[in-house]
Order: structure tokens, then sequence, then C-alpha cells
């Protein structure tokens, strides 16, 4: 059975939660405010956490979503599906 196990208020403390707690899945928002969502995938992916991610956005457009300079090195290097 699921259950939530925590929330971040910033990517830094994402980090530290995910090095902390065994984690299946991250729901994660692309629009983090000063930071963007695939930042945070980039960094996950060196620590070599293994954990699933749900990226999800609703405060931007796909155009904006698909303007981002990382998505397209993030899907490959991490093997996403979009």
């Amino acid at each position: 059975m699921g259950r939530v196990i925590g929330q971040c208020g910033t990517a830094a403390e994402a980090i530290v939660a995910l090095c902390k707690t065994p984690t299946d899945v991250v729901l994660l928002d692309f629009d983090l405010g000063e930071e963007r969502g695939s930042s945070l995938v980039a960094e996950m992916e060196k620590c070599q956490l293994g954990v699933k991610i749900l990226m999800v956005t609703a405060g931007m457009t796909d155009t904006e979503v698909r303007a981002s300079d990382s998505l397209d090195d993030l899907v490959t290097s991490c093997g996403l599906k979009c």
C-alpha cells in the first residue's frame, strides 16, 4: 500500500530527504519557482537513488516545458519517457 512519506520545499531538502529515506516514487513539479524540477532529477541521477519520477506541472505551458534546455538531455541521460 502506498503512502506519502514526506514533502519538501526546495530541491536541496528533497535530496537530503531522498538520501535518508528509501523511496519508490517521487511526484515532482517541473516548475519549482526559482528552480526547475529537471535540475532536481539530474541531481537524483548523479546520486544514483534509483527512484521513479512522475513529473507534472500546472504553471507552465507545453511550449515552456519543451523549451527547457535541460529536458532533452535529461530524458536521454536518464532514459525517461515523455
